[in-house]
């Protein structure tokens, strides 16, 4: 992932450079702080947390590296993650992954690069290589944690006449019946494939590791009234539900 990371900010920071309007420059200037990544072991990710993007909060240095969500626990947003999902059992067998490495606060700013055609480009290859690394780590449980990302996972795919709309990475999903439509926290599915679509990012995946993986779509925990996030008990029995697949 992180070769595939680099040739793709090398890519995309010149042709930001090339193309000189004034937002092309704002989305260059976001990409020269660099990218921030998280580190997963294949076979030891069984539970998959999932971000949109790290931010840059005031006086951090550009730069980029590499983490473990395990060795991140003194921050407080993976803290936060930890108290709220996970007793012992699941902590030890959880990871973190963002879906862009970019770093950015304000994520409406990252929305702009999906308004600019050459940003556009850039998102839906980024999404591509972060797709390969969740297949590679063949998570059971995965915890959609900011509504905001929802759309990337294929979730809201609509069928417009006789083409897709919205597929991104193109899952397919299937409703639990425990859990209907829609829950307190959220909602819940299980993965049951892949869409064939020539819109998907993910071209060079044909087929999916991912089928009877239970996915928890919920929000940023910032947003959330305690009494309507997820509990350890409730991420607990997902898992154990998805462990039966």
């Amino acid at each position: 992932m992180h070769t595939a990371l680099e040739h793709l900010w090398e890519k995309y920071r010149a042709a930001f450079e090339v193309d000189e309007t004034t937002q092309t420059h704002e989305l260059g200037r976001i990409l020269d702080r660099g990218m921030v990544w998280a580190e997963n072991e294949a076979g030891m990710t069984d539970i998959l947390v999932t971000g949109i993007n790290p931010s840059f909060r005031e006086g951090d240095a550009a730069g980029s590296f590499v983490f473990r969500y395990r060795d991140a626990q003194q921050d407080s947003y993976y803290l936060e993650i930890r108290k709220t999902f996970f007793d012992d059992r699941l902590h030890a067998k959880a990871g973190y992954l963002d879906l862009f490495a970019v770093r950015e606060t304000v994520q409406n700013k990252l929305s702009k690069f999906i308004k600019h055609p050459v940003g556009l480009s850039f998102i839906a290859e980024h999404l591509a290589i972060t797709q390969q690394e969740i297949e590679r780590l063949h998570p059971r449980l995965i915890i959609v944690k900011n509504k905001g990302s929802w759309m990337f996972w294929g979730l809201q795919a609509t069928r417009i006449e006789d083409r897709w709309t919205n597929v991104w990475m193109g899952y397919t999903f299937e409703t639990i019946p425990e859990f209907g439509n829609e829950i307190p926290y959220g909602v819940v599915r299980r993965i049951t494939g892949m869409r064939d679509d020539p819109d998907r990012v993910g071209k060079t995946i044909s087929k999916t590791n991912l089928v009877g993986t239970i996915v928890l779509f919920t929000n940023h925990l910032r947003y959330m009234k305690r009494e309507f996030r997820p509990t350890p008990e409730f991420v607990s029995q997902l898992y154990d539900m998805a462990s039966t697949r």
